[in-house]
């Protein structure tokens, strides 16, 4: 039978045949046409997209849709604007997961951990409990391929031992050092000191609801009585730097180049104080930590030597240190008058310091400065670049001329290596072991303490997000050495001008160590387990999720989907 017989005008009317013999023939024509060499196409069904989304931001978090609007594509909906949203997808706590691995590991961190189901440029090769982690360069790696075949990290407490481990040559690399190891490590052959960039700045604060710092004058004038390169040089280490804005250096996006803190002017800062009223007889308190923190520990000096310097302009000052609990409190209040305070950002961008130290903690600053506050949400609601350095610019100005603080140090870190290992880029945010290289082949990491899990969800200690970083991947990422983002998983992105949507265009060909492939699924399933309370995978180590609920605000209880 021909192909075209059965539509011949001389066969019957298939509405004057029962519906049986219609059937019938109908499969029959079918058959027909496979065997001389029709091919039958059945549509595919479209792949199934991932959607978390509430339509209620009364919760109070910052996120309000993932979704997926292809296989290769995400956007994230914020309930309000957030420039920064990429700085925070940076930080190696959204590492991404294949969808099917969370799932059956029920977002167990400890379950997760057994296997790493790595994206990163390296894979774990053994997990020694309590002695060693091994880490083998991974094949399938999506980014340039690591420079040495293994990393190898163990971990000691004390940082006495940990600089013998050095010396004898029975590690490569360490960190945690402050400047009163330099000199030690000066003796040893064959080691060198290598910093990190500081993402922090110590200061001096000013509480304008307490009088006489109500006054611009009385603030101003005590900024330009301080000789603060020579705080620098008497009163902190040799791993701190001069602070001529409250932005390190560091920070490409919101430091303003060839802008200068104000002039040390004793004559000035007098007649200042003269025209202001002030009574030179008040005593000036200021308030410290007896305690200091690690990235500031040598703030009593830097207290003593602020004081000597006031004192010989015919003020009047008195040093409180205080515990932690009594010093936290007082600025919980508002209730110290001169406070001398140090921030350490954990993402890298502007509104990680503005925010924080001038709106969102702003008490023991006293009244929040208008015009600082209007300026800051601007460049937070912007997502232009550009722009969002000009208002940076016009802040940092802003900064000088209100004098809220008078920024001082910035306060580097201390790693040391040896000198076998070569390429060494330590940047505020990251490490780059993957770039280092070594004769052998192998990197020997002695660090403070073994990771947590190997899983980085639930994580903000940096030994564990350290292994983590470079067994899995983020959306975006630090360029080595530095706070520029640039692409991870995500080969490009955008948002709209408001800084409320941003989408996110994902690399193709990504494999997980398991040989799964990465889709726009993975990517709302691990966000959207970090996000949802409720979620079957919102379990992690201890279900406290810190850095996702300070980055985004609050989980909301459940997505819809």
């Amino acid at each position: 039978m021909k192909r075209d017989s059965l539509f011949s005008p001389s066969f019957p009317s298939l509405a004057s045949i029962p519906i049986w013999l219609a059937l019938l023939l109908l499969v029959f024509s079918l058959t027909a046409c496979q065997s001389e060499g029709f091919q039958i196409v059945r549509g595919a069904a479209p792949p199934e997209l991932s959607r978390a989304y509430t339509n209620d931001c009364s919760y109070g978090g910052l996120i309000k849709a993932i979704e997926a609007v292809d296989l290769n594509t995400v956007r994230l909906t914020l309930c309000r604007p957030d420039a920064a949203l990429p700085a925070k997808l940076a930080y190696p706590v959204f590492a991404i997961q294949d969808s099917d691995y969370l799932n059956r590991h029920g977002g167990n961190s400890v379950e997760l951990s057994r296997v790493p189901n790595a994206s990163g440029p390296y894979r774990l090769l053994r997990y020694d409990p309590g002695q060693q982690i091994v880490l083998e360069r991974n094949p399938d790696y999506w980014g340039v391929p690591p420079k040495s075949q293994k990393i190898i990290i163990n971990w000691q407490g004390s940082v006495i031992s940990r600089i013998v481990l050095l010396r004898n040559a029975q590690t490569d690399a360490i960190d945690g050092l402050s400047a009163n190891f330099l000199p030690t490590l000066e003796t040893f052959v064959g080691v060198a000191p290598v910093y990190q960039t500081a993402l922090n700045v110590t200061y001096l604060g000013f509480n304008n609801q307490i009088k006489p710092f109500d006054d611009v004058r009385v603030r101003t004038a005590i900024a330009m009585a301080l000789n603060r390169p020579r705080l620098i040089a008497y009163g902190l280490a040799s791993d701190s730097v001069l602070a001529n804005q409250f932005l390190p250096p560091a920070m490409n996006l919101g430091y303003t180049p060839g802008l200068n803190w104000l002039d040390y002017n004793p004559k000035e800062a007098q007649d200042l104080l003269r025209q202001s009223g002030f009574d030179w007889s008040q005593e000036l308190v200021i308030v410290y930590p007896s305690n200091p923190p690690l990235d500031a520990p040598y703030i009593e000096m830097l207290a003593q030597q602020i004081k000597l310097q006031l004192n010989s302009l015919g003020l009047k000052v008195t040093l409180r240190p205080l515990d932690s609990a009594a010093y936290n409190q007082v600025l919980r209040t508002g209730s110290a008058p001169l406070f001398l305070a140090t921030w350490s950002a954990t993402y890298a961008d502007p509104d990680d310091f503005f925010s924080r130290v001038f709106i969102n903690e702003s008490t023991p600053l006293g009244s929040p400065y208008p015009e600082l506050v209007s300026l800051i949400q601007r460049a937070a609601q912007t997502s232009d670049p550009q722009e969002r350095q000009r208002i940076y610019d016009r802040i940092n100005e802003s900064i000088i001329k209100l004098v809220p603080a008078i920024p001082i140090a910035h306060t580097n870190g201390i790693y040391a290596f040896r000198t076998t290992i070569q390429g060494q880029r330590i940047g505020p945010v990251n490490e780059n072991f993957e770039e280092m290289r070594s004769a052998d082949g192998q990197i020997r990491i002695t660090q403070s303490r073994e990771p947590e899990s190997l899983w980085p969800a639930d994580e903000s200690d940096p030994n564990t997000l350290r292994v983590t970083r470079l067994l899995y991947s983020t959306l975006v990422e630090y360029e080595p050495g530095g706070t520029t983002i640039r692409p991870g998983l995500a080969e490009a992105w955008e948002a709209n001008s408001e800084a409320t949507e941003w989408t996110f265009h994902l690399r193709p060909g990504v494999r997980f160590v398991d040989g799964s492939t990465l889709d726009a699924n993975d990517v709302v399933a691990t966000l959207s387990a970090l996000w949802e309370e409720n979620h079957p995978n919102h379990v992690g180590r201890t279900g406290r999720f810190e850095i996702f609920k300070r980055f985004f605000g609050a989980f909301i209880p459940q997505a819809l989907h």
